[in-house]
């Protein structure tokens, strides 16, 4: 610890809250461990396993911490699948049982104890972003988060609780679960991110050595499913969107998605830098290890197609040559300065090696080219329609064409600007997108809203538009922060070893990474990527921690902006809030019909609020036509709910006019005596007009519909 870093318990104060959420997250995900549960049973078989298998894990990190986290990093790609998948819970428990193991062993060495409370610039940061995503869930419904929180104590056996925990780590990305869920994993990411850095403190080699030994398993025993020598489909299936039909035609190793894959690449080959610290072996022979993971990572990314893998790769290329270079010219003495204790000079050493790297660095694209063309049987100039190689001159020539990428950049920011301060909700892009955007009573409604997948394709955005201003600016202050403070020691600091100064570069070619291929994809959105994230970000700023730290004035301004980000974000959402007691929603623009009466289309699911006039009898008359839809398409059961309560069920066939007069409760005019009650509607059954309107009417209206509601007689 050097007098430099600040002792305030301020600093401390953000991590120590991201702990308290991690032991809370941490013994929720375990819970379906001890109390495997599904929808109608507790299954009493799996309690034991789930007890020995936690327990075991626990134990071992007890034992070994530093084998159980490099064990725990080297599998992390076995889980990398989206949110709500098997992979994903696992290592979610996986990752809970270690978190326990480590904060166990911490409480009991007075030295780790020590380090825990000194948590350097990076984590602090970190723990802002963490507290700013928990804040920003102040955005989203109250009453939907309240409904969440009220299922998990309806309950109170631990058989049940264990199957609402299982069902809210499966909710899928347009929910309130889910974002609630995220919140806790980056606050529960950062507190494990700190403890492994506690333990690899004084010796971070063998942590980014487990990095690179995931990666080259990854690599490995992905070209064997690939080329068909083994099958990962008992791990996972293939996404059918980029590999339809069965096919694997991107390459996806035991990732759920290949472009997950390909982050998980371009994220990782900066360590094969670690090769070159091997002093056991002669340098040609560091250098060719560096060069074949290279080229294999380079070979394995073509073929995943993934259009951020091939624009960040080649800093990370040029990045490794210079290291290739510069550590030559020091192991041969070269460009020593000085007197009686001479000291290696980096930037002569840079210089001098220029144009090896403007040389190599297009031979080496141009060697895995050559390497493709061989597998594949065909010339690298080839380009005729329908061979491989004219796929990836197309998909290179896609760059260039980037609307399928700001459509949700475009989305993000206006969503962003509804909740400018701290954003609609941790990782809420998909929930804001369905009900601003999708649905007809969004602020920014569009009836050719491009399909959302999971995410916005942008870690910007989906930041922006989640925790707004304020978690943008403390997340990219982290990052940057990081980055300068790596950077610059790596090229000037001359007290540093050779070993420090490789972990340092490849740490800045790691960060390059994030931040380019955060331009194109939401690197956070699998929860093993924001585990490796995290984690070199908690461990890598133990090599010089007089670098990494804050004042106290620094420290006590990000407070203060997190503070008045949140009273702006209170002032600003006031009105919102109000609003949204008295919602609406599943009903298009007012039309009129031939007759100019007026109607809305509404879909499957809505809802409409209509005056009561006080009576002790008041009724609300329904007027609804279902449409008559080629394709023999039909609609049957419709339910209408007055207040909540259920008042009438109906069949009603393709082509009727349904009207009817109902009655409002009772119990509902107790409470809504001159007000408004809310009618909601629930079909059976939908049509889409573009594709359901026969194959004599082509149209374009994309629209979601099931029925009209005439508005004079409502």
């Amino acid at each position: 610890m050097t007098a430099s870093e600040p002792r305030s318990v301020l600093t401390f104060a953000p991590v120590a809250l991201c702990h308290l959420l991690s032991v809370l997250c941490s013994g929720l995900v375990l819970l379906p461990a001890f109390f495997y549960a599904n929808e109608s049973s507790l299954l009493l078989s799996d309690i034991g396993f789930g007890v020995v298998s936690t327990s075991f894990a626990v134990i071992l990190t007890l034992l070994a911490p530093r084998f159980s986290i490099a064990l725990f990093v080297l599998t992390l790609p076995i889980f990398g699948n989206k949110p709500g998948t098997w992979q994903c819970i696992a290592l979610l428990q996986l990752g809970a049982a270690l978190y326990f193991g480590l904060l166990f062993r911490v409480l009991i060495e007075k030295s780790s104890k020590s380090a825990l409370r000194r948590p350097h610039s990076v984590l602090f940061l970190l723990a802002c972003f963490a507290i700013a995503s928990f804040l920003s869930l102040s955005s989203l419904p109250v009453f939907a988060i309240l409904e969440e929180i009220l299922s998990f104590a309806a309950d109170p056996r631990p058989g049940t609780l264990a199957a609402s925990v299982v069902l809210g780590l499966r909710s899928p990305e347009n929910s309130v679960a889910y974002s609630v869920t995220t919140a806790f994993l980056v606050a529960s990411s950062v507190a494990l991110a700190q403890l492994i850095g506690v333990f690899f403190r004084r010796d971070q080699m063998p942590f980014y050595a487990a990095i690179l030994a995931g990666l080259l398993c990854t690599l490995a025993v992905g070209l064997c499913d690939y080329y068909g020598l083994v099958s990962l489909a008992p791990l996972r299936s293939l996404d059918p969107v980029v590999n339809p039909g069965g096919f694997q035609f991107r390459m996806q190793s035991f990732f759920g998605h290949s472009g997950w894959f390909a982050e998980f690449v371009t994220l990782a080959i900066p360590f094969s830098l670690l090769l070159l610290s091997l002093r056991s072996l002669r340098y040609w022979q560091r250098v060719t290890g560096v060069i074949g993971v290279l080229l294999l990572g380079e070979f394995c990314l073509l073929l995943s197609y993934q259009r951020g893998g091939w624009l960040s790769y080649p800093f990370t290329l040029l990045i490794v040559w210079f290291s290739i270079y510069v550590f030559s010219a020091f192991e041969k003495g070269r460009f020593m300065e000085g007197g009686d204790t001479p000291r290696f000079s980096m930037q002569k050493a840079l210089r001098a090696s220029l144009r090896k790297v403007a040389l190599s660095l297009p031979l080496t694209i141009i060697a895995t080219l050559a390497v493709i063309s061989v597998i594949l049987g065909e010339s690298i100039l080839n380009t005729r329609d329908g061979s491989y190689t004219n796929q990836y001159v197309e998909r290179f020539k896609s760059m260039t064409r980037a609307s399928d990428r700001l459509e949700f950049v475009e989305a993000g920011y206006r969503l962003g600007s509804l909740h400018p301060f701290l954003g609609g909700g941790s990782e809420s892009f998909a929930f804001q997108y369905e009900r601003e955007i999708v649905r007809p009573t969004g602020a920014f409604h569009r009836d050719d809203a491009h399909p959302l997948h999971g995410s916005a394709h942008n870690l910007y955005v989906q930041v922006f538009a989640g925790t707004g201003i304020c978690g943008l600016f403390l997340l990219l202050g982290a990052l940057l922060h990081f980055g300068l403070n790596a950077f610059r020691p790596a090229l000037y600091d001359e007290t540093i070893s050779q070993e420090q100064r490789l972990l340092l570069l490849s740490g800045v070619c790691f960060l390059f990474a994030v931040l380019v291929y955060g331009m194109v994809q939401e690197v956070f959105y699998v929860h093993s990527l924001r585990l490796l994230v995290f984690s070199v970000l908690g461990v890598m700023p133990f090599l010089i921690p007089s670098a990494f730290s804050l004042g106290r004035l620094q420290v006590i301004a990000v407070l203060c902006f997190i503070f008045l980000m949140s009273v702006f974000h209170l002032l600003w959402e006031a009105p919102s809030f109000v609003a949204s007691l008295r919602p609406e929603f599943g009903c298009y623009g007012l039309e009129r019909d031939a007759e100019s009466r007026p109607y809305q289309w509404c879909r499957p699911k809505a809802r409409r609020l209509v005056p009561l006039s006080g009576e002790k009898r008041d009724r609300i008359r329904l007027d609804i036509e279902v449409p008559r839809i080629d394709e023999g398409k039909s609609f049957d059961l419709l339910r209408v709910e007055i207040g909540g309560e259920l008042v009438t069920e109906a069949v009603v066939r393709a082509g009727d006019r349904w009207q009817k007069e109902l009655s409002v409760p009772e119990s509902v005019l107790a409470l809504r005596r001159n007000a408004e009650v809310p009618v909601e509607f629930f079909f059976g059954s939908s049509f889409v007009p573009a594709n359901d309107a026969g194959k004599g009417r082509p149209g374009k209206d994309y629209r979601l519909l099931s029925f009209k509601v005439y508005l004079q007689n409502s």
